[in-house]
């Protein structure tokens, strides 16, 4: 029958001949092949993708703001450890008075 019908191969028709008996004729239509586009095209944006975009959106400014605080934190906390550090070489340093005693 494959030969008829000039197939490559018989097992493409018991391909065909499988799909239709387990799916039927959607078995048997055109399938994309290779990957799917990772940008979703406009048509399959509905109101709630755009709905989670705006979650999104929303939890990304809030991320946003939080790691702004952690950063402000850290900075503050790095000029005291500095401050520090400069008072104990000024405590530790000999003065001039002491240079020139005997």
């Amino acid at each position: 029958m494959a030969l008829r019908l000039n197939l490559k191969s018989a097992g493409l028709l018991a391909n065909w001949v499988q799909r239709y008996r387990a799916v039927g004729i959607e078995g048997l239509k055109p399938q994309r092949k290779g990957r799917r586009p990772k940008v979703p095209d406009k048509a399959s944006i509905t109101p709630e993708c755009n709905m989670n975009q705006d979650e999104k959106l929303k939890q990304l400014e809030e991320e946003n703001l939080k790691l702004r605080i952690e950063v402000a934190y850290l900075k503050g906390l790095r000029r005291l450890r500095l401050e520090q550090e400069a008072q104990k070489r000024k405590q530790g340093s000999p003065t001039v008075s002491e240079d020139h005693s005997n």
